[in-house]
């Protein structure tokens, strides 16, 4: 399943080169939602996501973002389970890898890099 997801960046994106020689960016955004509650008022949820982000795009991402910048990516939604034995639960998470990104605002201190 192909999505969008747009946050801004909320650390370090951190790159690294797999043996395989393919490069991995990992990023984690923060994406806000906000709708109106059962009275009207006006919420905003937070939800926190990882996106990882392979090759010529990852090393592109890493020269041109950073935390605090906004943030748009096309993704591939993965589903995925793992037992956690410590807790003996089952973990649904969803895993996203983008092979598209766009800047949409860089955060004000990184305007003058």
């Amino acid at each position: 399943m192909q999505a969008v997801v747009e946050g801004r960046i909320t650390g370090d994106v951190t790159i690294e080169t797999l043996a395989s020689g393919k490069t991995v960016a990992n990023v984690r955004i923060a994406e806000n939602k906000v709708y109106r509650d059962d009275k009207g008022a006006r919420q905003t949820k937070t939800n926190f996501h990882t996106v990882k982000v392979w090759n010529q795009v990852a090393s592109a991402l890493s020269r041109v973002a950073a935390k605090g910048d906004l943030v748009k990516f096309r993704v591939t939604v993965t589903p995925h389970s793992y037992l956690n034995e410590r807790k003996a639960e089952v973990i649904n998470e969803l895993k996203l890898n983008a092979n598209r990104f766009k800047l949409v605002r860089q955060a004000r201190a990184n305007q003058n890099n």
